[in-house]
């Protein structure tokens, strides 16, 4: 790979600043004789041989914080299952349940701020989208417990999420094909269990604007042993965001039973999710005349912007539903079987916001879309462990489907103009509802098989694997119903990878990894009309070092992602599609996360990402809506002499990136600190503990990229958090 775009002198002069002396530390500690064996000599064991175990221990999920307690030691990983950090040849970040709750995070968006290789390309508060070496990922590709389909689709909240990992880079063998086609990473939400202890927690917060919200969470286990266990989770939060006239109520409810007893463990996990939101903000977009025009994205007249029609809003209710069983037929076979379904309504106004002149003339376009989808998930597998030779074997067979139906419509409602500087809003006008056809229908079904590899020393791991993954859609008129069109295909998608422990705290790696996405059909106005093309294969590279120093632990990683494209060439007045390398994704990153001393726990990184067109689209440009660079940093300090408290602050800091593919226009790059604190004390025998959080403490005003390009989004303004928890 060419990193020579991405990696200047100043960056390799940071990388080596940050990873050097974690290596040479490193180095330092461990020495090869930490592999020396020694002999104890003859030692007798006297006791007696229990009939049943007394307790069960808990096998799904369990959280393993590392140093610090913001990040966990352990990911699931869809077919793979549950893998430490230092034995995954995979960039991946879980963030705890105690991270969350210290973060105050409500939603994914309140979270992926900590993780340098994911960025924020939403086009509205309503909306759920993200960036992930410079490949989009949308809310409908958030997987539950390693299963797509299943999480909700329009909206999220972490109220009920004990970890949320994120994967970077494609994940067609561990998860399976995404539903929208996301292959720059992965999101699984890992729902919270009941613990051995009960838990009786209730929260109150207030702030993000003035919103109020209430949190109660309670979790039991019950049995001789604690073999049945349930957790409750109930949230409610509403007032105005931090932007003018918006405001939002979500309301969410969800239950996790689970046991486990002898070779059993199963688990039902079920809630609700609804979300409003009234007048919500939306981005500000150019036409390509005001691109070359402006030469620079316009001021915003103020920091609480907001370019939402008066009267859009956003009605989402989510209903969802997993049950889970594992068996082991003995400590090294074991099988599992998982069945889940999703019930997605939302009813949606929304306006796009356009400027036309240089003088700030804009003109307003107000839609309605309407939609519904109703989706299912199943997964059979069985896991065993076994030798061959000296060869240690974990291989993993597992096959999944996933089935989707859509209803959806939509109108274009009124437009007007107005200007920028002087908004007149006119309302949303002629919507009262619509019908809601049956559009889309999808089934995505594979096959995986897994092998990961051993050898006698544990110092070297080799990870082989494919799946064989059908898919097939189906679209429909909305105005007729009849089927308008279909697509059934099939690939393979392959993977290795191979991991060398260097020393116990040392761990290198190198994978090869594919994503999937429908390939397509030549629309009936192209030269080869009807034809069917394969699935695109979305094809990564990526080696990378890990170091865990006990209480510290960093990582660095390089890669390169080529994704293949339909793109049409123009034969005259028509159209033919031809298949293309379409753009690259090369990168760099670091992160970081843990307490190197007592009482300092830090967490953070830097990415630097090159993502670009091919020659034969866009001349080679740089893809636009994606940042060049991006660094975050958080620092959290117990105050020492007064037990219980910590103070915290956090510095992002996002490149610039490009605003239209042609690379006329760029947005500027954004620097943000945000402040806080925490405080713990017993009221009588009560543990309390206020959060308070101030985010962008310096108020400074900017424009943020957006994938896709040619839109950008108003930068959070300074706005506040506080909460009060206490553990009854």
């Amino acid at each position: 790979m060419n990193f020579k775009s991405v990696l200047g002198g100043g960056t390799l002069a940071l990388a080596s600043a940050v990873i050097l002396p974690t290596a040479a530390y490193a180095a330092d500690a461990v020495h090869a004789d930490d592999f020396q064996t020694y002999d104890l000599g003859e030692v007798e064991v006297v006791g007696q041989r229990a009939e049943e175990p007394q307790t069960q221990p808990v096998t799904e999920p369990v959280t393993e914080s590392y140093a610090g307690g913001q990040v966990a030691r352990k990911s699931q990983l869809g077919v793979l299952g549950e893998r430490d950090f230092m034995e995954t040849p995979f960039n991946v970040l879980s963030f705890t349940e105690e991270h969350i709750q210290n973060r105050q995070a409500q939603t994914i968006q309140d979270l992926i701020a900590d993780d340098p290789a994911v960025q924020e390309s939403s086009g509205s508060s309503a909306s759920n989208m993200w960036t992930v070496r410079g490949m989009e990922l949308q809310g409908g590709d958030i997987a539950f417990n390693g299963l797509y389909n299943i999480a909700p689709n329009y909206t999220n909240s972490l109220n009920a999420v004990e970890r949320v990992d994120i994967l970077k880079g494609p994940g067609a063998l561990l998860y399976g094909m995404a539903p929208n086609g996301g292959v720059g990473g992965s999101i699984n939400l890992v729902p919270k269990r009941a613990k051995d202890e009960p838990i009786r927690r209730f929260t109150l917060s207030y702030g993000n604007g003035s919103q109020f919200g209430q949190s109660v969470d309670v979790g039991e286990r019950f049995g001789k042993n604690k073999e049945y266990g349930v957790r409750i989770n109930l949230t409610h939060r509403n007032g105005s965001t931090t932007f003018d006239r918006e405001k939002q109520e979500t309301t969410g409810a969800a239950i996790a039973l689970d046991m486990r007893r002898n070779k059993w463990r199963a688990s039902l996990d079920a809630g609700y999710l609804h979300r409003e939101f009234k007048n919500e903000t939306t981005s500000l977009r150019m036409s390509n005349a005001m691109v070359a025009a402006y030469g620079s994205i316009p001021k915003s007249p103020s920091s609480k912007l907001n370019l939402g029609e008066d009267g859009t809003f956003l009605d989402a209710k989510e209903r969802y539903a997993l049950l889970r069983a594992d068996y082991d037929f003995d400590e090294n076979w074991s099988a599992y079987a998982a069945a889940g379904l999703r019930h997605s309504e939302q009813d949606y106004t929304y306006n796009v916001f356009r400027l036309t002149g240089t003088d700030g003339t804009a003109r307003v376009i107000n839609y309605a879309f309407p939609r519904e989808s109703r989706a299912n998930t199943q997964e059979i597998g069985t896991k065993g462990k076994f030798q061959t030779g000296d060869l240690a074997h974990e291989m993993t067979v597992a096959y999944n489907r996933t089935h989707w139906t859509a209803y959806t419509n939509t109108k274009t409602l009124n437009a007007y103009n107005t200007n920028l500087y002087n908004i007149v809003w006119q309302g949303v006008q002629g919507y009262t509802g619509l019908s809601l056809p049956k559009t889309g229908e999808s089934t995505l079904s594979g096959l995986a098989i897994t092998d990961v590899i051993t050898v006698p020393n544990e110092r070297w791991q080799f990870i082989l694997g494919a799946r064989y993954q059908k898919i097939k859609t189906e679209s429909f008129s909305r105005t007729t119903g009849l089927r308008s069109a279909s697509y059934n295909e099939a690939a393979w998608s392959p993977a290795y990878a191979i991991l060398f422990k260097a020393t116990p705290k040392i761990s290198l790696y190198a994978t090869y990894m594919q994503g999937l996405q429908e390939g397509g059909t030549a629309d009936r106005w192209s030269l080869n009309a009807g034809e069917v093309f394969a699935p695109i294969k979305t094809k990564s590279t990526e080696a990378g070092v890990k170091f865990d120093l006990g209480k510290f632990a960093t990582a660095l990683s390089i890669y390169e992602l080529q994704k293949p494209t339909t793109i049409d060439d123009y034969v005259t007045s028509s159209t033919y599609y031809q298949r293309q390398v379409d753009y690259t994704s090369r990168g760099l990153e670091i992160s970081f996360f843990g307490e190197p001393r007592t009482g300092t726990r830090v967490l953070g990184g830097l990415t630097w990402i090159d993502a670009r067109y091919g020659q034969e689209n866009y001349n080679g440009n740089t893809l636009e809506g994606v940042a060049n660079k991006k660094f975050v940093m958080s620092v959290e300090q117990d105050v020492h002499g007064v037990p219980g408290l910590s103070v915290s602050t956090r510095f992002l800091y996002t490149g610039s990136a490009y605003y239209d593919p042609n690379n006329v226009l760029r947005v500027a790059p954004w620097f943000r600190m945000d402040l806080g604190t925490r405080y713990s004390f017993h009221m009588g025998t009560m543990p309390v503990t206020v959060r308070l959080d101030v985010n962008n403490v310096l108020d400074r005003r900017y424009w943020q990229a957006t994938g896709g390009g040619y839109r950008v989004n108003l930068g959070e303004h300074r706005n506040f958090m506080l909460s009060v928890t206490a553990d009854f």
